[in-house]
């Protein structure tokens, strides 16, 4: 069989994120592949702008000695949007100039929005920059349609973020029903609806009857705002923040102490935080924003609300706490749902088949 010499393209280890988890996934399977010749090249920090330039142009002039010294048979290229789109272009030209097919896997969560606000000029930029690649990777089909618009020649391949099976699973709490949100602190994130939501969850004395806590995992602009505003409204004995959670052991134990997730997001890839979480059997309660239909069913593994509806949010918290019977069986759904159609090795196995259709076509 003839090895595939691979380069992945993508963030540094330490940032944090979806996106960053998907690839450290990716790189620890593909390093012990006997299918592959795999290396990476980091070409993104989360530092502040100068060293993030620095880093960047340092990666370039080590992206250009390897593909100068050794054969490249594709590039594997991990993008989001705005800047990481104008990295992109950079390193591709550079590719394509050697004459190495490129694979763009597209993670961006509010891709649409920022190529809606560009000019006609951009927008037709960014056509051509994407039928340019041999395949371009996305989280779903709400995604590939997307995408299809843009131009029906674009060569997509949805392939799923994916999630080991982990053995363990949650299991119904009677009392001290913890509620768990994990991501970035962003307002996209939906977390100051989260907040709001407690708030009403407060003033109806709910919380205090049936000892609540709202854990929240992760770190980003927000966190200081946020941690202000529970203060604010009295929410102390009700929200802890757990800070970035990069140990397996750590979150595995967080989600196992959970009653119910929550990710109430205004826009989304395929989140890992929600694989995450269903795959230990933790019922969640979300929104039908970009591909989180494809994970939750309404009323079947889980729960689906309207962006911004605080109401709605606060009233599905208390009925799902409130139900054992609806939550065991969301518990197991969720379970099955992930080992059916999001375990990792569905993941690796498509991602070979694309590197082998990628490497066999002609530049």
């Amino acid at each position: 069989m003839v090895m595939i010499n691979v380069l992945m393209i993508g963030s540094h280890s330490s940032a944090k994120g979806g996106i960053s988890t998907v690839i450290k996934q990716i790189d620890g399977w593909l390093k012990n592949s006997d299918e592959l010749n795999y290396q990476f090249i980091s070409t993104y920090i989360d530092k502040n702008f100068i060293m993030k330039s620095l880093y960047f142009c340092d990666a370039i002039f080590r992206i250009k000695k390897k593909i100068s010294s050794q054969k490249i048979d594709l590039v594997h290229i991990h993008m989001s949007y705005k800047g990481s789109y104008v990295r992109k272009r950079i390193l591709c030209n550079i590719f394509w100039k050697k004459r190495i097919p490129t694979i763009l896997h597209i993670h961006g969560s509010e891709f649409k929005i920022w190529y809606d606000n560009l000019t006609k000029r951009k927008k037709e930029e960014v056509k051509e920059f994407l039928l340019k690649q041999k395949k371009v990777i996305v989280l779903g089909e709400e995604w590939a349609n997307f995408f299809r618009g843009i131009d029906s020649d674009i060569n997509i391949s949805v392939i799923h973020n994916a999630v080991p099976i982990p053995e363990e699973t949650v299991l119904w709490k009677n009392e001290s029903k913890k509620i768990f949100f994990s991501g970035v602190l962003l307002k996209r994130k939906g977390i100051y609806d989260l907040i709001d939501a407690m708030v009403i969850l407060k003033k109806s004395n709910y919380l205090k009857t049936n000892c609540i806590t709202l854990k929240i995992a992760g770190t980003g602009e927000e966190e200081v705002r946020l941690k202000e505003k529970v203060e604010e409204l009295g929410l102390e004995n009700h929200v802890r923040f757990l800070g970035w959670i990069g140990d397996k052991k750590e979150l595995e134990k967080e989600i196992l102490g959970s009653t119910i997730g929550v990710l109430p997001s205004y826009n989304e890839g395929l989140p890992m935080s929600l694989l995450e979480c269903m795959s230990y059997g933790l019922p969640m309660i979300s929104t039908n924003v970009g591909s989180i239909s494809s994970v939750i069913s309404d009323s079947k593994n889980g729960l689906l609300v309207k962006p911004g509806d605080v109401e709605e949010l606060a009233l599905v918290i208390e009925k799902l706490l409130n139900d054992q019977k609806k939550w065991q069986r969301y518990s197991e759904n969720s379970r099955n749902t992930i080992i059916r159609n999001f375990d990792e090795q569905k993941l690796f196995t498509q991602l070979v088949l694309v590197y082998q259709e990628v490497s066999n076509a002609k530049f």
